[in-house]
């Protein structure tokens, strides 16, 4: 009888010890059953709300230019980024004068006649821009070093912008007294000129 006393005792002893070490340890952790189903572990917290106003940004992939693309490549793929006509369809033409210069884009056949209001819309509103001297959107395309475009920028009060319709597109005459001017207007057209490459010429 002696014996059985001291077993049992021993037992109850073994037990009381496992069950402290459960509760040490925290609550045990279901398993995922047979049919795929288990306890929750921890509820992942809720997402943080939308920033008011705030849209996201959608980048068509396709037309992103690739790693290993040239300026003029660049340029071309990412036009339309900045303007609203087809670069396949018309040419930028930049002519040089003593006092400025003059910007002019047309569709390359007459037949786009689609493109010429497009055309039309852009230079009406650059000319307005240019005449604040708001020059982001060719800074956006061609960067915010490209030559001559900060003395422009900076000193848009010396420089008339006039903008003139031509049968197949629209034109931009620029006009300084200053000759200082008029030879960074001769610097920002040859930029351009170099990096939209077969989307441009001289004349």
């Amino acid at each position: 009888m002696q014996r059985r006393v001291i077993a049992a005792a021993f037992l109850c002893a073994i037990a009381g010890s496992a069950s402290a070490q459960s509760a040490a340890s925290g609550p045990t952790v279901t398993p995922p059953s047979a049919t795929g189903t288990s306890a929750p572990l921890q509820s992942a917290p809720p997402a943080p709300p939308p920033v008011a106003g705030q849209k996201p940004i959608e980048v068509p992939i396709h037309r992103l230019p690739g790693p290993t693309a040239t300026k003029q490549e660049h340029i071309h793929q990412m036009g339309q980024t900045v303007m609203p006509f087809d670069l396949n369809k018309t040419t930028h033409i930049f002519r040089m004068t003593d006092s400025g210069g003059v910007q002019s884009v047309v569709v390359k056949n007459a037949q786009d006649k689609d493109q010429i209001p497009l055309v039309r819309q852009h230079l009406r509103y650059e000319a307005e821009a240019f005449q604040h001297g708001d020059y982001s959107d060719p800074m956006s395309l061609h960067g915010k070093t490209m030559p001559g475009v900060s003395e422009l920028e900076g000193h848009h009060a010396s420089i008339a912008v006039a903008y003139s319709e031509l049968p197949l597109g629209a034109a931009l005459t620029f006009k300084t007294g200053d000759r200082h001017l008029a030879t960074e207007i001769h610097r920002w057209f040859g930029a351009q000129l170099s990096e939209h490459g077969a989307d441009a010429r001289a004349e």
